[in-house]
């Protein structure tokens, strides 16, 4: 099955035109025509990806426009695990949709953007170039937007998929000025052979591209200092926040990251920036929940934490960890933010933790299956994160210096704080019952069942992680006898300071002592007693303006609407139009003085063709 892994994004892209032309007249207005389609995508995906995994690989070169080479498709293990992920999680978000979009007028549209953006995170996973894997990429983002603004009439939607939008531009432009780099030294953007090749470019060079692939993957997987467009994308639909976390994306950038390795990690500057990028962004994110009161906010600001994990352990090598700290958040996150689509669902869409409350009695199922998301987010066994993670805090502690170790063990303590500061405030808080009006209820089943199938798949990757781990790691050829677990000692050359001098048997006690502890401090302040009022220290304050990010784009973007925007308007109509009305009124000059010489008298062109002879003939004696 294997020979057609290509069909899978293309069944999902057929929702696209089908949704938008006979969505309002089939079932659920276009989300039975989307079910089917993301289904079928997923028959064909754990088959073929399966046969990925065992050892089998799948290439089709084909022609773009007639140059040989520049599209293909290339399925080999670490393709064929992220297709059936992406692919899973994907089907499970769409069933999810069924309920929770069941009276939204706006379904043909949202189930057509819906099948398209989860065909182009399958393409870019099976693409065996960088042109391909780049349509792809820009399919995401324009999907991200129309997704994120798909309530338009609300004008927090539309700033949201305006400010994603543009700041996602910066890193795309970063990325495609990579390619060009490597295909005029290269003359290929094939990406097996890209990643054979770093030794016949010069060292300054590969870290040059090598850095601009990063600042691509920070725009799209919301790294610092491009992080702030993600927490400002929850205003569209929960289910849209649960793809673009979970299945697609921001999982774009970490994904191209692992797959160029073999090709950056020729850099020790890449890797040292790549590994202090996600260090610092794990555990500066991780601090912004502390003062959150909106739900999803706060599950934004968890995944911009867990992608700078991913991108800390490829940085330091341990390539086959972060794909499997990928794999696994992809199911929690998807499962923690359906949890909180449920209970928006049940409490008119309200987001703010202070008014909810007092659900437990009647959301147990929810509940449940949240603390299950919230326990393996948190690093608690027996439940996938605490095997991911500890994996990539273990990388951090032996490829890693001081530093990062530091960030990735405490940033452990924080998340469990902050998760569980979300779940004791949403089902208990200071309400015994939630308010009359929300006429609070349980989801219905066709929300309950992608909620339990999640919480399935994120118990199985307790017990299957190392085995994942180890297939990525060895699909993706950085397994020898040596490294066996997934991780290469290149992280060794680039550490900033000095190294961690932890016994590694003590390594995964600490991580989870931390983890215990944040989990503790969060039961103790907002379910055994009632949590301090800090809203007036500078600390709250300063984590409250996102360390001042926003304040800083939006003076930023004054000062060029200020002090550029008028030099370039002067720039653009005196010297650009300028020149070019100057040659325009050049040519008619030029055309009236030739169109005096055509007088029509046979002897006058007979003396220019003669002045032109004698012209030649001098210029040929010269």
């Amino acid at each position: 099955m294997i020979q057609y892994a290509y069909l899978v994004p293309l069944i999902s892209f057929l929702g696209f035109p089908l949704c938008l032309l006979f969505g309002r007249r089939t079932w659920e207005k276009g989300g039975g025509i989307a079910i089917v389609l993301v289904g079928l995508s997923l028959i064909l995906s754990i088959p073929a990806g399966m046969e990925a995994i065992e050892g089998k690989e799948f290439l089709i070169k084909l022609n773009w426009m007639g140059l040989v080479g520049f599209s293909g498709i290339y399925v080999d293990g670490a393709a064929g695990l992220m297709l059936i992920a992406v692919s899973w999680v994907s089907f499970l978000i769409v069933m999810f949709s069924l309920g929770y979009m069941h009276e939204d007028p706006g379904r043909p549209r949202y189930y057509a953007l819906i099948c398209l953006f989860i065909g182009a995170m399958q393409l870019f996973v099976i693409s065996l170039d960088m042109v391909t894997m780049f349509v792809a990429w820009e399919i995401m983002g324009f999907c991200s937007y129309a997704l994120i603004g798909f309530w338009y009439e609300r004008m927090p939607a539309m700033r949201g998929s305006l400010k994603a939008f543009l700041t996602t531009r910066i890193g795309d432009v970063f990325l495609l000025a990579a390619m060009l780099l490597v295909y005029l030294n290269l003359g290929t953007l094939n990406i097996v052979r890209i990643n054979s090749s770093p030794p016949q470019l010069s060292r300054s060079l590969v870290t040059m591209i090598s850095i601009f692939m990063l600042i691509g993957a920070i725009g799209k997987s919301s790294q610092i200092p491009l992080w702030g467009w993600l927490w400002e994308a929850m205003e569209g639909p929960t289910t849209v926040s649960a793809l673009i976390h979970a299945a697609t994306m921001v999982n774009a950038g970490v994904y191209l990251m692992a797959r160029m390795f073999p090709f950056i990690s020729s850099s020790n500057t890449a890797l040292l920036a790549t590994s202090y990028v996600g260090g610092l962004t794990a555990f500066l994110a991780a601090t912004l929940a502390f003062t959150e009161y909106d739900i999803k906010r706060v599950l934004a600001y968890s995944t911009i934490s867990q992608l700078g994990y991913m991108l800390l352990a490829i940085g330091l090598g341990g390539v086959g960890r972060g794909v499997f700290h990928l794999l696994s958040h992809s199911s929690f996150k998807a499962l923690l933010f359906l949890c909180s689509g449920a209970v928006l669902h049940a409490t008119l869409d309200t987001r703010d933790m202070r008014k909810l409350g007092g659900l437990w009695r009647s959301m147990k199922l929810t509940a449940m299956a949240m603390l299950v998301g919230s326990l393996s987010l948190a690093g608690i066994p027996p439940f996938s994160g605490f095997f991911s993670k500890g994996l990539v805090i273990e990388t951090a502690a032996v490829n890693g210096d001081t530093v990062l170790y530091l960030l990735a063990a405490i940033t452990s303590a924080l998340t469990a704080f902050y998760i569980f500061r979300m779940w004791f405030m949403t089902f208990f808080g200071w309400r015994e019952r939630p308010p009359e009006e929300f006429h609070v209820h349980e989801a219905p089943k066709i929300m309950l069942i992608p909620l339990y199938a999640l919480v399935a798949t994120t118990v199985a990757l307790s017990f299957l992680g190392e085995d994942v781990m180890v297939q990525v790691s060895s699909a993706m050829g950085y397994l020898s006898s040596k490294y066996s677990e997934g991780v290469v000692e290149i992280g060794k050359a680039v550490a900033l300071v000095s190294r961690v001098r932890i016994p590694k048997l003590l390594i995964e006690p600490i991580t989870l002592t931390l983890a215990v502890m944040g989990l503790a401090l969060a039961t103790y302040m907002y379910y055994i007693s009632r949590p301090p009022d800090l809203t007036r220290t500078f600390l709250f304050k300063l984590l409250d303006e996102k360390y001042g990010t926003d304040i800083f784009c939006y003076g930023l973007a004054a000062l060029f609407r200020e002090h550029l925007s008028p030099f370039m308007i002067w720039f653009d109509r005196k010297i650009v139009d300028g020149v070019v009305n100057a040659l325009g009124r050049e040519f008619l000059i030029l055309g009236d003085y030739m169109r005096r010489i055509h007088t029509g008298v046979v002897q006058d062109y007979v003396e220019i063709l003669a002045l032109g002879i004698v012209l030649l003939l001098l210029l040929m004696l010269l």
